[in-house]
């Protein structure tokens, strides 16, 4: 996928400079998909917000490394991770000359912190490695298809896919946790097989 940024309801270029475009924190709905986002560049650079968004901010990095601070904490994010910056929280993220490929979505609504913790994706400063059998990118994809349909099912469409992003994230963060739990009960089993029990 080339650079993109999907926005409802606008007639006009959005530029990735504006990252407070479209920062809206609502209840109106359970799940409201506010921003949909894909960047691939192999460009330096630097995303810093000092106010914070008033929304979700869930990334899905494919490629490369990003360093990233919050008011929460820092960590370095690495390709096959997830992290989600809560709303009114600064942050900043910076990658380093490097190819970077990522996915992210903003979202908001009554029921969004529910269903973070429904599935079981943690807030940054915690991030999430994902398996590598993980079809997050296709739920994105189809998430931004639905952003060029821009009809009167747009809202609910986009609800229900980004509750598919977090349903799909959370099956592969539940099953990179079980393989390597799995691994581990091996290598014990394999170093203690000639202990009595």
């Amino acid at each position: 996928m080339k650079n993109c940024l999907y926005v409802k309801n606008t007639n006009r270029i959005v530029k990735h400079t504006e990252i407070n475009f479209n920062s809206v924190e609502s209840n109106e709905a359970p799940l409201i998909v506010n921003v949909g986002s894909c960047v691939n560049t192999d460009t330096e650079g630097i995303c810093f917000n000092k106010i914070g968004r008033l929304d979700y901010y869930l990334i899905y990095l494919i490629e490369g490394k990003l360093h990233v601070e919050t008011s929460n904490g820092c960590a370095d994010i690495n390709e096959g991770e997830l992290f989600v910056i809560p709303p009114k929280h600064w942050y900043k993220y910076q990658s380093f000359g490097e190819h970077i490929y990522f996915l992210c979505v903003h979202f908001t609504g009554s029921e969004a912190q529910k269903k973070l913790d429904e599935y079981k994706i943690p807030l940054f400063p915690s991030v999430s490695s994902l398996s590598p059998t993980s079809h997050l990118q296709q739920r994105f994809k189809a998430l931004f298809d639905a952003f060029a349909k821009n009809d009167a099912f747009l809202e609910k469409e986009l609800s229900i896919l980004l509750e598919r992003i977090l349903i799909e994230a959370s099956r592969s963060i539940n099953e990179k946790e079980g393989s390597i739990l799995l691994s581990k009960s091996i290598r014990f089993l394999n170093e203690h097989y000639t202990d009595s029990i």
